[in-house]
């Protein structure tokens, strides 16, 4: 009846041994890949297979994005992208400011309207003067793979909002 004690509590006994070993009998032991292994030794997530920090959205597969249409750039004007740093932006729309320029024009297109934004306000905030807002949108071209790969690539339009803020500099400055 000891024997029978040591069993049930784990301290020995054939079941003990078992639990000390990775499990009891109903449950299968783990060999260290997590549950849902695809079997070739690779490990399998939950994630989907694009990385963390991937931006891409669903779509087409293999839709090349061209860049946006842009007209002959001037000095004064400042494309806003989300990647390039807000600080290096400011600062070179600073240095145009202070430079002589009388105005300064920003451009963002969709995810860059918000930072287009700030920019403009923490601009007019230490420049003063007049903001002009203006708002658009424009059509963007993309390349869609073909269906068979001896017929000629399709494009694709899709529409994306844009902001173009003027700013002309007053009479004080920072």
């Amino acid at each position: 009846m000891e024997a029978a004690g040591k069993g049930r509590a784990g301290g020995g006994g054939a079941e003990g041994s078992k639990r000390a070993k990775g499990g009891s009998a109903g449950t299968p032991r783990k060999t260290g890949a997590k549950s849902g292994a695809k079997g070739d030794g690779s490990k399998a997530t939950s994630r989907s297979p694009a990385k963390k920090g991937d931006k891409r959205r669903d779509g087409p597969p293999n839709r090349g994005k061209r860049p946006p249409p842009r007209p002959v750039a001037r000095p004064e004007d400042i494309y806003i992208g989300r990647n390039s740093p807000f600080a290096a932006q400011l600062q070179r729309a600073r240095q145009l400011l202070m430079s002589g320029e009388s105005r300064v024009v920003l451009h963002g297109l969709n995810a860059a309207i918000n930072r287009c934004i700030n920019l403009a306000l923490q601009l007019h905030r230490e420049f003063g003067g007049e903001m002009t807002v203006a708002t658009d949108t424009v059509a963007l071209v993309d390349d869609l793979p073909p269906d068979d790969p001896f017929a000629l690539p399709k494009t694709a339009q899709r529409p994306v909002s844009a902001v173009h803020i003027t700013l002309v500099r007053g009479q004080r400055a920072a």
